[in-house]
This record gives C-alpha cells, structure tokens and sequence, in this order.
C-alpha cells in the first residue's frame, strides 16, 4: 500500500470515488478506470489548498468548481444519461485529441466497453494511443480481459496494415496480460499471418504456456482452445516464410507437441479424479441406503413373554 502511494500519491480519494461508482452502478471497476478516478486526488488536492490559504488567483474558483463539476459528473451521472455522448463518439468518423481525452475520463466501464465495441472509426487508434493507451490494453488483474479486443479485430479487417503495426510493438505485451488477450493475438495472427511476428508469436505462447497453473480443474480446457488458435496460426504460415523464419516456425511447432501432450495428460488426470470421486460419493451413498436401521429409543430387539398364570 505504501509503495502505491508514493508511485501515486492520493490513493485514497480515488479509491473513495470507486466505492461509491460501484455501488451505483453495480459493477466493478478495473484497471482502465483507475486513470478516469485519479482525477480526485487532483481535485482534492487543489480545493484543500485553496480552504487552507493557497494563494488567490484570478478565475481559480471558477476553475476549481468546473473540475470538480466535470468529475463528479463522469463518476454520478449513469449509464442512461450519458448513452448519447457514447453513441455520438461510435459515429465520429475524424475524431480529436479532446474526443480521446474525454473518452478517458468516462468512469463507467460500460460505456467505455460499448463504446469500443461499436466498431469506432480506424483514426481513434492513433488518438487513444497518444492519450489514453490503458484504454487499449487487457486488464491484467482482471486475467486479461479487455473491450478493446473487439475494437483491434475489427480494425484488422478493414486496416490490417494500422492493425499489424500496433501490435508488432504491443502483442508481446498483450499476450502477457492473460489467456484471453493471448488468444485475441494469436487469433489476429491466424488471420493475416504478416500482422504478427513469428518470433513475437513464439514469445507469447512460450510465456503463457510457462505460466500456465498447475492442478487448475478447468485449466486444460481453456489451455486446449489456445494451443487449437495457435495450431490454425502455424498451418497459416505460408511455406515460404516458414522457411524464412525456420528457427521460430519449428520451436513454436515444437511447443505446441508439448503443449497438447501436457493438456491431453491433465484432462485425463482431472476424467480420471472426477469419476474416483463420484464413484467414492456414489458408494457412500449406497451404504447408507442399505445399512440396518436401529431401533426406535426405549425399545427391545427381544419381546417379552409372559406365562399363564
């Protein structure tokens, strides 16, 4: 905790701010509302400077009570009032530096998730990556999920030449946010194969698969529809650049064996345990159907005679 605040200081503020945008909206914020919520640390900042005697400038309250309006309204306003400003950026077709920046104070993530999703114009790509590039990276904490994801695939269907030159400078680090940002690339890549590196590919997938948690109960499916992106990617590869790229074509070649033999291997180990317990809860089950029941309390499993008299 220490170490956050003195890499940004004002920590609780915002995360006072987060609390009450979550209660309100019923969601939970992840990293790409963190930059939307530092602005009350600012805004804290300056107002507490100016109740206890900062020095007095012309137009300074006028400012302050501007920011502090524009804050409060990107965290209070909800998701209905504020769907018209999402839609009229969807259909900007020659955004600005101030659409970028604005985009980046919206502390609603659904609106910034349906924004991304609407397939913008191909300019913002540019914009969001001067202004607001958290916007275009996986949520790490959150095991790399992202809304961008939808934005950049669309993007390399109509513009895979602005698509492969962003992610040949960011797939390695996409890639390493999670499985899910991880399979956006290679799923890119498959598509046009001259969008991503071979090498860059190798990278990432040797990166996952290393990380990969051990004795996950689902893991191995999730791990099995990887390496099937992965698989489509290397049969993509034209022959020729196979050839060119040797080295990376074969070691990525050579991780997915061993990848799929370590899947195969844990999906058969969690089939094998899945069906031991169930037969071991089964079995109980049984044995307590069929066991003797006992005696109702004060009662004997003798009877009593009596003789005549």
């Amino acid at each position: 905790m220490l170490r956050g605040q003195l890499a940004r200081p004002g920590g609780y503020h915002p995360g006072r701010a987060a609390g009450i945008a979550e209660r309100l909206m019923g969601v939970k914020l992840g990293a790409a509302q963190e930059e939307a919520l530092g602005v009350w640390g600012e805004v804290y900042g300056k107002t507490s400077g100016a109740l206890h005697g900062a020095a007095a400038e012309a137009g300074r309250a006028a400012r302050l009570y501007a920011e502090v309006l524009a804050a409060a309204r990107e965290l209070l306003v909800p998701l209905p009032g504020r769907a018209a400003r999402v839609l009229e950026f969807t259909a900007l077709t020659r955004p600005g530096p101030e659409h970028a920046l604005e985009l980046a104070r919206w502390a609603d993530p659904r609106a910034t998730a349906f924004f991304l999703r609407s397939r913008p114009a191909p300019a913002w790509l540019a914009l969001l990556q001067q202004h607001a590039p958290h916007l275009l990276l996986p949520d790490a904490p959150a095991g790399g999920v992202g809304p961008a994801a939808a934005f950049l695939e669309d993007l390399a269907a109509t513009d895979p030449r602005t698509a492969g030159a962003w992610l040949a400078e960011h797939a390695e680090a996409v890639a390493a946010a999670g499985r899910p940002a991880l399979d956006v690339v290679l799923r890119l890549a498959g598509r046009d194969t001259s969008m991503v590196p071979t090498a860059l590919v190798r990278t990432a997938l040797a990166g996952q698969t290393a990380g990969r948690p051990a004795g996950e109960p689902a893991g191995w499916r999730v791990v099995g529809w990887t390496l099937r992106l992965a698989a489509e990617w290397a049969a993509a590869v034209p022959p020729p650049d196979r050839d060119r790229d040797c080295r990376d074509w074969v070691l990525v070649a050579e991780l997915l064996l061993r990848a799929t033999v370590d899947a195969e291997y844990a999906g058969a180990h969690h089939h094998r345990a899945a069906l031991a317990e169930y037969a071991g809860t089964t079995r109980g089950q049984l044995d307590t159907m069929t066991s003797p029941r006992r005696p109702f309390c004060g009662s004997s499993s003798t009877t009593r005679t009596t003789t005549p008299r």
